[in-house]
């Protein structure tokens, strides 16, 4: 069967008719074209995993891997990833809700609590998904408490991988749980979290996570769904990185949360990679309560939907699906590194690329590449494979992953030599008293590299061969290089104040006074130093200038201080000051406390000058609102004071917020600002408390108000010497609720006004009700002997003597109670005297007597053994016998007593009973219910069985025993001689079995005694009623000369994996003029060729490949000197060393020929 989407027009209506129920939006920029942020490293990567199940797509066999409910997906050969030879495409006509293939395709898997879902996707240039904020869906997956062939839309639980193209190429996912929806607590949407695990986690019943997105219906049939999406577009719609129309690799991990002591925990797991980098990774999902503990993932959907119709003609491909319960641990076979070689001049690069194969030869991606250069002082290279040269020289530049590596050689020759440059913006940028900071850009050391600098320094006018180098500080001689073209600064320390100095450099390359190599001189730069003294704090910065806190936070703020010149100056004293201290005050350290809401400039003072710090206090927003109590019930007229309790986000109450109180249907309840409702009208009314936009909710049900009920049927149900029992049916109080009663009793005849109250025993008043239109017994205590009596009641509600609204008084019933019963006189107990084995038991008992004879009932009597190690007795008399000896069994009421002597004697042992009623007493497709009269061990006890069954004819011996239901073995009894029944489960529908069991005491395979066998029983299994979903040919592959017939078998197995019997099956043969098929799986060869023969039933389909081979030729085929083995049809032989298999035939001359095929079994007549 297939499906269709309702959720489609569902949330469509949502849009539509404005009734989404938000309960958080995540807000999320929507950057242009090419806004893709860099790849990040994968800090929360999924465990590793065991495949479930891949697809390849590499053909339509798709019945065969599994996959049922649509297996007419439609694959291509030109659109796939590299290494493979199809891909599933998905073509949406204009206007169409699903692709031409038709509906969804779906394939199980075992039930995991982790699930990870791997595959490729492409989409057409013309791609715009649905043309709304909703839809398509592209993949499902559904729960193992959900039926194999549900629909989606309605189910326990399920969750959807899909990207928004409409809103930009944004990844999504979203959880679906609408069969969970609680409406016993009030009409969705209602918040029941924190009320109870029966509820929905995705919407209708609230959410524990923030930043989702929630959608509710309004009404019934009630629906939802909870979405998480990446915070921005990856797939993109022009080339370039993420364009939606090359292939992308998606990788999606689901992970269920934990319930801890009856309670869902929000830790469940989604996590979405896009080629590689983590752009959703959420670890506060719920995704089930406490209510379904046990909920798996275990049905996966290939779904594409869009519920309005396709806008335009367009398409979707996907190719190497992988399903597991974590990331599958994937080999690398092999290892490419280009170019192999290349060739670079000192200070060049070369990019170097390394491709990773598995053992197929697929291309293997997203895995981690080390890169290496064995020759650092000729190439570096970093983690991209860019290599940089160094020196000349060479150098091997290798790739290593998974343990595997490649290697690639780098050649760096040197630059041709020229000389050095000139630096022509030598300037002074800064002084102080005692130095001088210069500027300028750096040069080509005329090889290739930065140059070095001599740099020379004079108090008035500089001469280069008499100026001194500098010695002291940054610049002192010689300066290293950093990079051409830089801009570089250094200073020159140990100056004169108040003194103007000239400065001068020149590059080089090579050591000063040995091969220096010089450039030009540069330009003569000029500056005098500073008085002497502390530089004066010219401004005061505080960091951050602004800041956003919630009551209670206490930030630092950090004043830098600076002179003139820009430098940082420190130990200056620094006074900080706050201008609105009841909102914000400031220690004199910095650190800052917001008090309460509002603005306060912060500033911070050194010698006169001043910064400040802008600081907006905000209260601490309400995260949760819990009304209290969480359920009423009123009757029409009657008030109810509700209570909001707010909490932040970290569940610390918060107080002094606006609340605001509403009523659902005002018709039935109203609420007034301080949260009392009033009730109205009879119904249902939801009472909502509202502050900062975060809800909680009541439900309050009012009824109406009538008199109480009135007792028609009090009746006496039994008497005692001094108690009367009265029994009548409960009656309503008027409000809805069971009545309370005023019950009153007189020696007979009654006057309700003048009757006494009962004061004693259950009927004692007040009597609360318990539940309406039930029977109600209670007792009245206290009476006197041999007395006649008359009982009346009265149902009411409120407190008696206060405000109690009364009904009618019920009827007058009468009761007499007993006379003194006679004391007991004699205890006689029966018999005197018996004897038993250890393990049978004797059934005592004991008659009471008055003194004038007469028997005496309904006494109590107490039973005692004498000796419990030989006999222990019931409170009925029925005594056990445990060990050989003697006992005294005695019985004892109203103090006389009477005893009876037991004897007990060790079991004689003989061999375990034989079983001779065994029977068949139910079938089912794959089960029989089994029934026999348990018998004894032979000492006494009860047998063990042992339980064997056959298909057909049983032979004890050879039979198996039974391992699966309550008939494995061994099968311990239970209760000599009583009716046994057990099941054997695991059985093959429509056949015909029989069954056999022999009783042993001991252990079997070790020390058993056993019985005789039982008599033999037989059943059919009924045949299944579930449908094919595999069918599997055997042999998978044949070879057949030239004329031979081979018979084939189809085995039919539902989606359980039982093999079903009696389903029809049709055969064909993909070339009948190689091979045909009869109706019965015979297949004869005809010519040379191959032919494909599928066998089908109901749908399903499983082939096996024919090769049809020439008859071999006459004569004798091998030599003398190998040796061959007799008396089979199918054998080996060797030639020394190599196996090989051979065939018989007699080609009817009497003569056994044999043919020789190298590496394949032939199976045919034959044999010597």
């Amino acid at each position: 069967m297939t499906f269709k989407h309702k959720l489609s027009k569902r949330l469509a209506m949502l849009h539509e008719m404005a009734v989404a129920f938000l309960v958080a939006l995540a807000v999320a920029c929507a950057p242009g074209d090419r806004a893709l942020s860099p790849p990040q490293a994968d800090l929360a990567p999924p465990p590793i995993g065991m495949t479930l199940f891949q697809e390849t797509f590499d053909d339509s066999a798709f019945a065969a891997r599994g996959w049922y409910d649509n297996t007419s997906m439609v694959t291509t050969t030109t659109q796939h990833i590299p290494g493979s030879t199809a891909a599933l495409e998905a073509h949406f006509l204009a206007g169409a809700t699903t692709p031409t293939w038709g509906g969804s395709a779906r394939h199980l898997f075992a039930a995991t609590p982790t699930l990870y879902v791997s595959y490729w996707v492409k989409y057409s240039s013309n791609w715009v998904g649905s043309g709304h904020p909703y839809h398509p869906h592209e993949f499902l997956i559904m729960s193992d408490q959900d039926g194999d062939w549900d629909g989606p839309s309605s189910n326990w639980l399920t969750a959807y991988i899909e990207d928004n193209y409409q809103n930009g190429g944004i990844p999504r996912l979203a959880l679906q749980d609408n069969k969970a929806i609680n409406t016993s607590l009030g009409l969705p949407p209602v918040n029941l979290v924190s009320v109870t695990e029966s509820r929905s986690t995705a919407g209708c019943n609230g959410v524990v996570e923030a930043n989702v997105v929630t959608t509710c219906f309004n009404s019934p049939p009630w629906y939802n769904d909870k979405e998480v999406s990446a915070s921005q577009a990856w797939f993109q719609p022009t080339p370039g990185p993420g364009y939606k129309g090359d292939w992308n690799h998606v990788e999606v991990y689901f992970q269920l949360n934990s319930v801890v002591g009856g309670i869902g925990v929000g830790d469940g797991v989604m996590q979405y990679w896009f080629n590689g980098t983590l752009v959703l990774d959420r670890h506060d999902i719920l995704y089930r309560t406490g209510a379904r503990p046990n909920i798996q993932f275990h049905q996966f959907l290939i779904a594409p939907y869009i519920g309005d119709g396709s806008p335009v003609d367009q398409y979707m491909w996907i190719d190497d699906l992988t399903l597991a319960n974590g990331r599958p641990s994937v080999a690398v076979a092999s290892v490419t590194v280009s170019p192999p070689s290349a060739s670079v001049t000192v200070g060049g690069t070369s990019q170097f690329t390394a491709t990773l194969k598995d053992l197929s030869g697929s291309v293997l991606t997203g895995l981690p590449i080390a890169w290496t250069s064995s020759n650092l002082a000729v190439a570096t290279v970093n983690g991209s494979g860019l290599a940089t040269a160094i020196a000349a020289g060479s150098s091997t530049i290798s790739a290593t992953s998974g343990g595997v590596t490649d290697t690639g050689t780098l050649t760096v020759t040197a630059p041709a030599p020229v000389n050095p440059g000139t630096v022509t913006d030598l300037a002074v940028s800064d002084v102080t008293d005692s130095s001088v900071t210069l500027t300028f850009t750096e040069v080509n050391d005329g090889a290739g590299g930065p140059a070095s600098y001599d740099i020379r320094w004079a108090a008035g006018a500089l001469s280069w061969g008499s100026a001194t180098d500098v010695s002291r500080g940054s610049c002192g001689v010689p300066l290293s290089g950093t990079a051409i073209g830089g801009k570089r600064s250094c200073t020159v320390v140990g100056l004169a104040p108040v003194t103007s100095y000239r400065f001068q450099t020149v590059a080089f390359r090579g050591t000063l006074n040995v091969n220096a190599v010089f450039g030009a001189l540069s330009d003569v730069a000029s500056g005098t130093t500073a008085a002497a003294g502390p530089a004066p704090v010219a401004s005061v910065t505080v960091a951050p200038a602004s800041d956003s806190l919630t009551v209670g936070a206490t930030p630092q703020l950090t004043a830098t201080l600076k002179d003139a010149r820009g430098d940082t100056l420190t130990g200056r004293s620094v006074t900080w000051a706050s201008d609105a201290p009841a909102v914000a005050t400031v220690r004199a350290s910095g650190v800052v406390t917001a008090v309460a809401a509002g603005s306060a400039t912060i500033t911070a003072t050194s010698e006169g000058q001043s910064g400040t710090a802008a600081i907006t206090v905000r209260q601490v927003p309400v995260a949760s609102v819990t009304v209290s109590p969480a359920n009423a019930s009123l009757h029409v007229g009657a008030t109810q004071q509700l209570a909001a309790t707010l909490k932040d986000t970290s569940d610390s109450v918060v107080t002094g917020r606006t609340v605001t109180w509403a009523s659902s249907n005002s018709a039935v309840a109203t609420v007034s600002p301080s949260g009392l409702v009033t009730a109205v009208g009879a119904g249902l009314a939801s009472i909502t408390a509202t502050s900062e936009e975060v809800q909680g909710a009541a439900s309050v049900a009012v009824t109406t108000v009538t008199k109480p009920g009135t007792v028609t049927d009090l009746a006496v149900a039994g008497v005692t010497d001094t108690s009367v029992t009265l029994s009548f049916t409960e009656v309503n109080d008027g409000t809805g609720l069971p009545a309370t009663y005023d019950v009153r009793f007189a020696a007979a005849p009654l006057s309700w006004s003048a009757a006494t109250d009962v004061a004693q025993g259950s009927c004692k008043v007040p009597m609360a009700g318990t539940a309406i239109g039930t029977k109600r017994t209670c007792t009245v205590l206290g009476l006197l002997v041999g007395t006649a009596y008359q009982f009346q009641l009265v149902a009411y509600r409120g407190t008696l003597n206060m405000n109690a609204v009364f009904g009618g008084l019920s009827n007058v019933v009468g009761g007499t109670t007993a006379a003194t019963p006679a004391p007991v006189a004699s205890v006689t107990v029966t018999p005197a005297n018996a004897s038993l084995v250890a393990g049978a038991t004797q059934q005592f008992a004991a008659t009471l007597k008055d003194s004038s004879g007469t028997v005496l009932t309904g006494r109590t009597v107490t039973w005692v053994s004498s000796n419990i190690t030989v006999a222990t007795v019931n409170a009925s008399g029925l005594a056990t016998a445990v060990a050989a000896g003697t006992v005294t069994i005695s019985a004892t009421s109203g103090g006389v007593s009477d005893t009876a002597t037991l004897a007990v004697s060790a079991p004689v042992i003989t061999n375990p009973g034989a079983v001779t009623d065994l029977a068949v007493a139910g079938v089912t497709d794959s089960s029989v219910t089994l029934s026999f009269t348990e018998v004894t061990n032979g000492a006494g006890q009860p047998a063990s069985y042992d339980v064997r069954w056959a298909a057909g004819t049983i032979a004890f011996g050879s039979a198996a025993d039974d391992t699966k239901g309550t008939c494995s073995v061994p099968m311990a009894g239970s209760a000599i001689g009583a009716r046994r029944s057990c099941t054997v489960l695991g059985l093959l529908s429509g056949v015909t079995y029989q069954f056999q069991l022999v009783a042993f005491r001991g252990t079997l395979n070790v020390n058993a005694v056993f019985g005789a066998l039982s008599n033999l029983a037989s059943g059919t299994t009924t045949a299944s009623t579930a449908p094919v979903a595999s069918v599997t040919v055997s042999p998978a592959s044949a070879n057949v000369v030239v004329g031979a017939v081979e018979q084939l078998t189809a085995t039919l197995k539902d989606a359980a994996g039982n093999v079903l019997t009696g389903r029809t099956v049709t055969w064909a043969s993909s070339a009948l003029s190689v091979a045909t098929v009869s109706g019965s799986g015979l297949v004869t060869g005809l010519v040379v060729g191959t032919a494909v023969i599928t066998a089908t039933s109901e749908g399903r389909s499983g082939t096996a490949t024919i090769t049809v081979i020439a008859t071999p030729p006459g004569g004798v085929i091998f030599q003398s000197d190998w040796s061959t083995a007799t008396g089979t049809a199918f054998t080996t032989v060797t030639d020394g060393g190599r196996w090989m298999n051979y065939w018989e035939f007699n080609n009817g001359t009497g003569v056994q020929l044999m043919s020789v095929v190298s590496g394949a079994s032939i199976n045919g007549p034959g044999g010597r």
